[in-house]
């Protein structure tokens, strides 16, 4: 290319032609961000969903032991009521 008074029509065609192939990988690389962005937003989606599939699973484990414990206190109440209810009639046969 030629100084600014000297700028012909061959050199506005060579920058045309360098702004073209420049633009195209542009383009590309513009694709390419495109699509790390997206595979980034999959990722993330994908990590959010097990992480909430694994408090899900913790929540439904602690809800099963819960209810494990109240039978079990449950059941302790009702022996400690048979068992005053059976001394409460041996009592009543030493009247």
């Amino acid at each position: 290319m030629g100084t600014l008074g000297s700028f012909s029509v061959s050199d506005a065609a060579t920058a045309q032609g360098e702004i073209a192939a420049i633009a195209t990988k542009l383009g590309a690389v513009s694709k390419g961000l495109d699509s790390a962005a997206s595979f980034n937003d999959r990722m993330a989606d994908v990590r959010n969903n097990a992480l909430g599939g694994l408090v899900d699973a913790d929540l439904e484990r602690e809800t099963a032991k819960m209810q494990a414990l109240q039978v079990r206190q449950q059941l302790a109440y009702q022996a400690i009521s048979m068992s005053n209810n059976s001394a409460q009639n041996i009592l009543m046969l030493f009247r």
